[in-house]
Order: structure tokens, then C-alpha cells, then sequence
């Protein structure tokens, strides 16, 4: 029987900790993270703890890596190019100015979008490019 780690948890409950330990230092500075506390903190004990989550969540089997295995955060993951595309500039400002300025609703239909160009545009195109090997002719 294996032995049960929980390097995922302790990762991802001490990232959790070290944002909220990071807030209460804002002192004379809007952001935590000016402080010398904010940087020691963000620039040597967050990744670590970010390698122990991610290493917790590539060799370990628990819920929040089933939880992440889930078909439609596999869809969002692999929409997040397009997502990151088009979050900003035109979009952001149409959305804004003609829908809503609330950002949850900003948010969904940015997402709903970016999942619409990966399945209808992103995928098929790159499915295209592999089977014609104009890729393997541009290198």
C-alpha cells in the first residue's frame, strides 16, 4: 500500500497563508507586497511553496487532482490561451461600454468566448496545420 503524502495541501494551504500573511503588511504602502516582509516572503517562501504543490499535484493522487482532471477545467485550461488573447483592449472595452461593467459578467462571457474560438477556431486550425506539415516546412 502507498503511502499517503499531502504535499498538495500543505503546498496549497500555505499559499493561501503566505496571500493573507502578505495583506496584513501593508503598513504606509497600498500592497503588502512593498514591504520587506511582503517581497522576503513572495520572492522566497511562495515557490516554494508553489514547487511543493505543483509537485504534490503531479505525483499524488487526491481529490484536488481528480478534482482538476475534470473534463470541463481540462476545457478551460486549454482555452486559456484564447482567454489570455482577448481578456484586454477591444473586448474588455465593447463588453464595458454595451453589456455590463460588472466583472463576474465580464468574466463569463470572456470565458464562454474564449472557449467558443479554441473549439471552433484554435483546434481545428491546429489539427489543419499538423496534417498539411506546414508547421515542419516553417522551421
Amino acid at each position: 500500500m502507498q503511502k499517503e503524502t499531502y504535499f498538495t495541501y500543505i503546498g496549497f494551504a500555505g499559499i493561501l497563508l503566505v496571500a493573507f500573511i502578505i495583506s496584513l503588511f501593508k503598513g504606509i504602502h497600498r500592497w503588502g507586497i512593498v514591504s520587506y516582509e511582503g517581497i522576503f516572503l513572495n520572492n522566497f517562501i511562495l515557490p516554494a511553496l508553489v514547487c511543493t504543490l505543483i509537485y504534490g499535484l503531479t505525483c499524488e493522487k487526491n481529490m484536488v487532482s481528480k478534482f482538476l482532471a475534470a473534463p470541463f477545467l481540462k476545457l478551460l485550461g486549454k482555452s486559456s490561451y484564447c482567454f489570455y488573447l482577448i481578456h484586454l483592449g477591444v473586448l474588455h472595452k465593447l463588453i464595458n461600454t454595451h453589456v455590463s461593467e460588472n466583472f463576474f459578467v465580464e468574466l463569463a462571457i470572456t470565458t464562454c468566448l474564449s472557449i467558443i474560438l479554441f473549439k471552433y477556431l484554435e483546434e481545428p486550425l491546429n489539427t489543419y496545420l499538423r496534417k498539411t506539415k506546414i508547421i515542419g516546412l516553417l522551421k
